[in-house]
Formats: structure tokens, C-alpha cells, sequence
């Protein structure tokens, strides 16, 4: 079992797997929601945003 009192935060690398897994996160709510799309266009589309509208998305 691990001790979480021993864990040290990163936020570096909190924010890397958070963009890391950002797009499936996106995928399965989408599907949850009853809307067919695959990872792929998932991918295309948060990337689109990335690069229209800065670094936020």
C-alpha cells in the first residue's frame, strides 16, 4: 500500500499527465453523452483549439 504522506507534490508533472490524458478524458465524456466520436477526431479537434485560442484548451 502507499503512503500518501510521503508523496511529494510536482506540478510540472501533474500537468503533463493531465495533458497527457487530456484528450481520452474528452473521448469517453463525449461518448458518455451519446456522441460518436473516435480518438482520433477527438485529438483533431483539441488541437485545432490549441492553436486558435492559445494554450488553455
Amino acid at each position: 500500500m502507499v503512503n500518501l504522506a510521503r508523496i511529494i507534490p510536482n506540478r510540472q508533472k501533474a500537468l503533463f499527465f493531465a495533458q497527457k490524458q487530456l484528450s481520452e478524458l474528452v473521448c469517453d465524456a463525449v461518448n458518455l453523452e451519446g456522441i460518436h466520436y473516435t480518438l482520433p477526431e477527438i485529438q483533431t479537434l483539441l488541437d485545432f483549439i490549441r492553436r486558435h485560442h492559445g494554450k488553455r484548451a
